[in-house]
């Protein structure tokens, strides 16, 4: 696996991976090195070939952030359910809580991410040669996430359903993606708990602008896929501007809205918010 340097770690590109022969070799192989060797959540033996798969990856959308030298820096799976499939790995290892319905209702289409990789040069906060300010894994992981959700808006998928341990967890919270807790605790490789998200909310979290890096989720997004507001409060245009990538999304003839957020009533409450994003960001 070849280390980061300051020549290539300055941007990341993501996306789709599995017309690449190379890149899956190299997602299988860096999945090795984290959850076997690493982590050791899967037996090394039983990997020979040091490539770790299952027979879920043959129903899967694989994702990967490669940095400007053409290196992996991390990747990631959506695993989808086919006829043909095993279903949900998820399923099998973890127990849903009894008042759960959501995922019973035949009009939701889930997927399931999983096998979140990140290459160990890449897994420092900073590198040496880049900006002070600069948290690089923080840049691989959005990367990844844009990666992961704009192929399950290709494939139609209306909800995710992730396994995270409590750490990724806050990383997912501090972004605003909208997961709630529905089952304990369980070993699913390592210490995890089943969590379900609406994809349908997180478009609101993106339309709402509340966080700024999640703007770029809908560049590059064919129009078709692009999120629709649900709750119009307010029209585009009260403070709020769309980069023209952006704007290009919007069929003609419709105008798009933000969704109000109480901060958007409270202009010194927003800066507080701003300014408590920058401390912990800073931290």
């Amino acid at each position: 696996m070849i280390d980061p340097s300051p020549t290539t770690a300055l941007y990341f590109h993501a996306g789709a991976i599995d017309d690449s022969p190379e890149l899956m070799q190299e997602h299988y192989r860096l999945r090795y090195q984290v959850y076997c060797l690493e982590r050791k959540f899967f037996p090394a033996a039983n990997f020979p070939l040091e490539l770790e798969m299952d027979d879920f990856d043959r129903h899967s959308v694989h994702v990967g952030a490669i940095d400007d030298c053409g290196v992996l820096a991390g990747t990631g799976r959506v695993v989808k359910i086919t006829a043909a499939g095993p279903g949900l790995p998820l399923l099998q290892h973890c127990r849903i809580f009894a008042e759960e319905t959501e995922l019973l209702d035949p009009d939701i289409t889930v997927v399931e991410i999983s096998r979140l990789s990140m290459s160990r040069g890449y897994r420092r906060r900073r590198l040496i040669g880049l900006p002070e300010r600069r948290d690089v894994r923080r840049d691989v992981f959005l990367a990844l996430a844009k990666a992961i959700y704009q192929a399950t808006k290709r494939l139609g998928a209306t909800h995710w359903i992730v396994a995270t341990e409590t750490s990724l967890q806050r990383l997912l919270a501090h972004y605003e993606f909208p997961f709630r807790a529905i089952g304990p605790e369980c070993d699913y490789g390592g210490r995890v708990s089943p969590y379900l998200m609406n994809l349908t909310q997180f478009d609101q979290v993106i339309l709402s602008r509340r966080v700024p890096e999640l703007d770029d989720f809908i560049v590059g997004l064919e129009p078709q896929y692009a999120p629709l507001a649900t709750s119009i409060t307010r029209p585009f245009g009260v403070g709020d501007e769309l980069c023209a990538e952006q704007l290009s999304f919007w069929p003609i003839g419709r105008v798009p809205v933000i969704a109000a957020h109480p901060r958007d009533r409270d202009p010194h409450g927003a800066r507080r918010a701003a300014r408590r994003r920058d401390q912990a960001r800073a931290g």
